[in-house]
């Protein structure tokens, strides 16, 4: 077999084993966002999020924060643990498929600090804007620009005393 012809047959043998695996990834399609609910509890939803099929916990808890990532939802919650000023909270990031292209939405919970979380949220805001800004070019279109379309975050704790 000719060098040519090999690089075809692994090219369509690979498509193809790739769309058998993308065809068996477990979870929803892009554009069915499944919003939290902070009434549950923090608890609740760490080990609602954690029993989802497919779901990586790339954290420890010695880190401030730990990303679980449920595999083919493409859903991404950064749970805080007792180090992070935040605790206890929930950031949940993921792209939203809809009429003018792909966005991605940010969504939380507060169920402790709630201005030590909204440092986080902007931190991620300004991570977006510099990811439109260095792939300008690529994301010409605005409805390809990643700035988070909801901002919706829930403070389930009482205010601090002044």
């Amino acid at each position: 077999m000719k060098w040519p012809e090999a690089v075809i047959l692994l090219t369509i043998g690979g498509a193809a084993a790739l769309g058998a695996w993308s065809a068996e990834r477990p979870g929803v399609p892009l554009h069915e966002w499944q919003s939290l609910d902070c009434s549950k509890g923090f608890e609740a939803l760490v080990a609602k999020i954690k029993s989802e099929p497919g779901t990586l916990d790339w954290g420890s808890d010695d880190e401030p924060t730990r990303l679980i990532q449920q595999f083919g939802k493409e859903q991404y919650y950064i749970v805080t643990n007792p180090t992070h000023p935040a605790h206890p909270a929930i950031i949940h990031r993921g792209p939203l498929v809809y009429s003018e292209g792909v966005g991605m939405i940010l969504e939380g919970c507060a169920f402790g600090d709630r201005a030590a979380l909204d440092d986080d949220l902007r931190a991620y805001e300004r991570m977006d804007q510099a990811m439109d800004a260095e792939f300008s070019c690529a994301l010409c279109s605005p409805r390809w620009r990643s700035p988070a379309l909801l901002r919706n975050i829930e403070s389930h704790a009482t205010p601090p005393p002044l």
